[in-house]
C-alpha cells in the first residue's frame, strides 16, 4: 500500500512509512497535545510533494493558521499563495451564522456545527490531501455512536 510521508520522520517509522494513501486518518488527543501541529506537517509534507491540499479551519482564521504554521516551522504561505493549498473558512461561517440567529433572538443548534458529512461537499474534486482541524466542534450535540456514524461511510 502506498505511504503518505506525515512531515515527522520518527512518526512516519513508527507508521509504517506514513499514512496509508486514500485512507482517513483520525487523530485524537487532549488540548496541546500536537494534534495541529501533526496535521500541519502533513500538509506541508504533502504540498512540498506537489499534491493539491486543503484546510478546512473550524475554529481558526486562515491568517491564523498561516501565522500559527511559520511559527511551528512548517509554513503555508506560498502554497496557499500559489493555490496548492485551500483553506477553508467554516469558523467564519459557523461565526457569522450565530450572530444572525443571535441577532433574530433565534436560539439554535448551528447547522455547520453538527454537519459532518456536509464537509465532504465542500472539497473540490481536485484535492489530494485534506485537515479538518478541529473535528471536535462538531460533535458537541453528538453521542459517540452518532460521531462514528457519521464518519464510517
Amino acid at each position: 500500500m502506498k505511504r503518505l510521508h506525515t512531515g515527522v520522520t520518527g512518526f512516519d517509522e513508527i507508521i509504517e512509512g506514513g499514512y496509508p494513501n486514500g485512507r482517513t486518518m483520525l487523530i485524537l488527543g487532549t488540548t496541546g497535545s500536537g494534534k495541529t501541529i501533526l496535521g500541519l506537517s502533513f500538509i506541508q509534507q504533502a504540498c512540498s510533494e506537489g499534491r493539491k491540499s486543503m484546510i478546512i479551519a473550524t475554529e481558526e482564521l486562515p491568517e491564523d493558521i498561516l501565522s500559527q504554521s511559520e511559527s511551528v516551522g512548517k509554513p503555508l504561505e506560498k502554497f496557499f499563495k500559489n493555490g496548492t493549498l485551500l483553506i477553508d473558512k467554516v469558523y467564519e461561517e459557523r461565526t457569522m451564522y450565530a450572530k444572525e440567529l443571535q441577532d433574530l433572538g433565534i436560539e439554535g443548534i448551528d447547522k455547520l456545527q453538527t454537519n459532518i458529512i456536509g464537509l465532504l461537499e465542500r472539497i473540490p474534486v481536485d484535492i489530494e490531501c485534506i485537515l479538518i482541524d478541529n473535528l471536535g466542534v462538531f460533535t458537541l450535540n453528538m453521542s459517540p455512536n452518532e460521531f462514528r456514524g457519521n464518519l464510517i461511510l
